[in-house]
């Protein structure tokens, strides 16, 4: 019997190996559907197509990324002859790979998706705003804009409110609302809003001069919208009896704290006790005032005595205190 020479051998061994390699393409089958869904961002074939065969050509093809996939709730038709191109760019060599149900009609991808809950959203945006009022007790929100439906990738989601870079939440305002998918930020949105304040506040029953003090037969007390109001109201009337107006105020004009002051106890000239504590000893002299001042306020007096000027408190009607170091 003639054995055979290495040569021969091993081009036996290469045309077995090649047959074996054939053979593998050659059993690896791609099933299509009409129509799939997806989930994720990107297509892979895995995804749209059903796989069947064994060795490394199976799981490559899984892997091969077909494009980027239809917004959440979205679809599109992936074409034939699209997918054949992909396929041909990654080498693989179609003409070995057994196709069943690739119509010329293509595959239509259709993206899961997930809706936002609307309702729970506007249950955020309102402890938001009522956390930035809280001082209100009467705070009105409404949707200038209807809320847009949004459809979200599948995950967990998690919604944030704020923060509102605009001033103080009242009137018309944009509040950004930002959709978190899995922790990561998927979505940033604006709600159109107005928020409205309704409070009792005190108002003015005839015009006011300025440096008047204020009495109770001059204001009275009214619910109202106070949304545009700019400045802090006064709402008691402890605040606001014995004030002194700072400018002239019309007729119903809402108080606010801007426009009082303590009024003025010491005027210029005037004679004023000063008074010293120290500890228990209270000392007591008379003194000419330098400047007006209103209680609480730090002024100038002399003492008639001594002629020295010392800086003091006014503390009531033709009264100082001297602070004692």
């Amino acid at each position: 019997m003639k054995l055979l020479n290495w040569n021969t051998v091993f081009v036996l061994i290469i045309l077995f190996l090649f047959s074996l390699m054939v053979n593998g393409e050659e059993n690896v089958k791609i099933s299509f559907q009409p129509e799939v869904e997806v989930l994720k961002e990107r297509m892979y074939l895995g995804e749209i197509a059903i796989i069947e065969g064994e060795g490394e050509l199976v799981e490559r093809l899984k892997n091969i990324d077909l494009g980027p996939a239809p917004l959440p709730g979205g679809r599109f038709t992936l074409a034939p002859d699209t997918i054949l191109s992909i396929l041909k760019q990654h080498g693989i060599d179609i003409e070995m790979i057994n196709f069943t149900n690739l119509s010329h009609k293509g595959i239509v991808v259709k993206r899961a998706a997930q809706l936002l809950d609307q309702k729970m959203v506007m249950q955020l945006v309102e402890d938001y705003i009522y956390r930035q009022l809280s001082r209100f007790n009467d705070i009105r929100i409404n949707l200038v804009r209807g809320f847009p439906e949004i459809r979200l990738p599948m995950g967990d989601y998690q919604v944030k409110v704020g923060p509102y870079q605009g001033g103080e939440l009242r009137g018309y305002i944009s509040l950004p609302v930002t959709i978190f998918i899995d922790g990561k930020v998927y979505k940033r949105i604006y709600l159109n809003l107005e928020v409205q304040i309704y409070e009792s506040v005190f108002v003015t029953l005839k015009p006011i001069e300025r440096k008047t003090i204020i009495t109770s037969d001059m204001i009275e007390l009214r619910y109202m919208d106070i949304t545009r109001i700019s400045g802090e109201p006064v709402f008691s009337e402890e605040e606001l009896i014995g004030k002194e107006t700072k400018r002239s105020l019309s007729e119903g004009t809402v108080l606010l704290k801007e426009y009082l002051t303590e009024p003025e106890l010491i005027h210029r000239n005037d004679q004023v006790l000063i008074v010293a504590n120290y500890g228990v000893i209270h000392i007591q002299t008379i003194g000419r005032a330098l400047e007006d001042g209103a209680k609480g306020e730090w002024i100038w007096v002399e003492n008639i005595s001594s002629g020295k000027k010392i800086l003091a408190m006014v503390t009531d009607v033709g009264q100082v205190q001297v602070k004692v170091e």
